[in-house]
């Protein structure tokens, strides 16, 4: 189990508070309305130009289209930024950006801002942060803004917020190897002042591989939930507060490992040492079923209060991670 209780504030001057769509990589104007893209790279609304940091901006529009859900999927459309995850267990999962890479097993070098909170544990890194706005992916150490987990860089998400009239979205989608897709939400006013989100996301897979030895369909299979819930109070003309919170579950297997040759290849000269690894037949032979269960909870409260020259942000955050891994890593091949 893994438990962390986090608590910030902040004075931060700003000049703006002014919201507009962005669009995508490092541009200055949003070519679908016209408007100047606004970013919270420095956790202050500014115009990206203005930022003297290298940011890569994915609007919700193009998340939707290419059907991003979390980091996984949106880190592809990043250039410089590459992910490895869930090759031994659900929260097993590193960024690399411009070459600077976390540590399997340790803390995450990559910061991940969610509604301007912070969240430290890297299981969280690849999970679905409820109904995505709009993503800020920034490149190099950013240690100054947010702190020693940002060395290789930081990912900024904003979710929906309520607006003023009741609305809401579903999609999803079926493809081989009984994999599924479902994601929705729900958004409106409860009362005057304030409002709230509900969002779900289901995803399930048999994967593409059989156990031979078991000969069942438990390699790379997975069952994914997530249900997010967002409540924001306009508590006054310059104070609002935003609290949250987000359960989620993950089961599937575990350590879906296979040797690219033999082991006796080693003593003698044989092409079969040096075979190509893409025409490698992965063979699984595990003679237990490997399981990866993970469930985490989250919740958090955030207030923001506007003065005539500067604006005090403080939030805390409760996360708790539970993970169980049951697993045979070895490979008959190997």
């Amino acid at each position: 189990m893994k438990q962390h209780l986090l608590a910030s504030s902040a004075i931060i001057f700003a000049s703006s508070f002014l919201a507009a769509p962005a669009l995508a990589q490092e541009a200055a104007v949003d070519a679908e309305s016209g408007g100047e893209i606004m970013v919270t790279a420095r956790r202050q609304s500014e115009r990206l130009q203005e930022v003297p940091a290298s940011v890569s901006v994915l609007t919700g529009a193009a998340l939707e289209r290419t059907g991003s859900v979390k980091t996984e999927d949106f880190v592809k459309l990043t250039p410089g930024v590459t992910i490895v995850t869930g090759t031994a267990e659900a929260g097993d999962t590193q960024i690399n950006i411009r070459g600077i890479n976390g540590a399997r097993d340790a803390e995450s070098s990559v910061a991940l801002m969610v509604d301007g909170i912070l969240k430290t544990n890297t299981a969280q890194l690849n999970q679905p942060q409820g109904t995505l706005q709009q993503v800020e992916v920034l490149k190099g150490p950013q240690g100054a803004i947010y702190g020693r987990n940002a060395a290789a860089g930081a990912i900024v998400i904003q979710t929906l917020k309520p607006g003023d009239s009741l609305e809401g979205a579903i999609s999803g989608s079926y493809a081989n190897e009984h994999t599924a897709e479902v994601k929705g939400h729900i958004a409106g006013p409860l009362s005057e002042g304030v409002g709230f989100v509900l969002s779900g996301y289901y995803r399930r897979t048999d994967g593409f591989f059989r156990n031979r030895f078991l000969d069942s369909k438990t390699v790379d299979n997975q069952r994914n939930f997530a249900v997010d819930g967002r409540v924001l109070v306009e508590a006054g003309p310059d104070t609002t507060v935003d609290v949250k919170a987000r359960y989620a579950e993950f089961r599937g297997a575990s350590l879906p490992f296979n040797a690219a040759f033999h082991l006796p290849n080693f003593a003698a000269v044989n092409p079969a040492f040096y075979e190509d690894v893409d025409d490698h037949p992965f063979r699984f032979y595990n003679n237990i079923r490997a399981t990866n269960d993970q469930d985490s909870f989250d919740a958090s409260v955030k207030i923001d209060h506007s003065f005539e020259t500067m604006k005090l942000s403080a939030w805390a955050l409760y996360s708790d991670v539970k993970q169980d891994l049951v697993a045979d890593g070895t490979s008959a091949d190997f």
